[in-house]
């Protein structure tokens, strides 16, 4: 990405079921943060489903500061 994104906000919000919401925050959270923007993800989803693809285990219905896994 060559934006200028410092001070900016990304908001997804989408329908129900099987859009991409889960998948483009967590990409984007992972991505931008690499890239050494702070990031902050959040989901209002029971299922953790955010949690999984990040690839937190065992997560509670907290909020945590995380580190992101390491990606290749």
């Amino acid at each position: 990405m060559s934006w200028d994104l410092k001070d900016k906000k990304i908001i997804l919000i989408g329908g129900p079921g099987g859009v991409g919401k889960t998948t483009l925050a967590a990409a984007l959270g992972v991505s931008l943060g690499l890239r050494g923007y702070r990031t902050l993800v959040l989901t209002v989803d029971p299922a953790r489903r955010l949690a999984q693809a990040l690839g937190f285990k065992d997560f509670a219905q907290s909020i945590k500061k995380v580190s992101a896994p390491e990606y290749p």
